[in-house]
């Protein structure tokens, strides 16, 4: 993918430093899901493009033993799809541990949904607001809409999360 731009152009739009773009560039390191977003928004794309080598299928199944997980930050990221054609949309099932901080994978998504299927979590919205969501609630919102998440009381919370633009883990 070709967009004419200089490394300094793409630190610049995506907050990745030169020097990390470079080494990647060069297939000495890898990026974070939390850089990988960011680039992609840098360029305009989503982050499947940079990823993704192949065309999605039209449908995707995903057995519970073929699960892929991430770890960030105390949020272990169970993806329940892969990419599919024509979709824009990534589908988690999120542990959240007691101390973790929310990484940019959820807080930078873009549209997002949150379901606690157990536990509680505290929900930092844009405009500052602080929402203890329980087991059974549910917070949706719109582009860049959620600012932080973490779990509350002292215990793990299992969430049931959909980001759009889709994430790639």
């Amino acid at each position: 993918m070709s967009r004419k731009l200089t490394l300094r152009e793409v630190e610049t739009r995506s907050g990745v430093s030169a020097t990390h773009l470079s080494e990647i560039e060069r297939g000495r390191t890898s990026p974070t899901v939390g850089a990988l977003i960011r680039l992609a928004r840098a360029l305009g794309v989503d982050p499947a493009r940079l990823v993704e080598a192949d065309t999605a299928p039209r449908a995707s199944v995903v057995r519970a033993g073929e699960r892929r997980m991430f770890v960030e930050n105390g949020f272990a990221f169970h993806r329940l799809s892969r990419p599919v054609a024509d979709a824009d949309m990534s589908l988690f099932e999120v542990e959240v541990t007691a101390s973790a901080e929310s990484p940019d994978v959820l807080v930078g998504a873009g549209e997002l949904f949150v379901f606690v299927l157990r536990g509680s979590v505290e929900v930092t919205l844009v405009d500052a607001r602080r929402v203890v969501l329980e087991e059974g609630d549910a917070c949706h919102t719109g582009r860049d809409g959620m600012r932080a998440m973490r779990a509350v009381s002292g215990a793990p919370a299992r969430l049931l999360c959909a980001a759009a633009p889709a994430v790639i883990l």
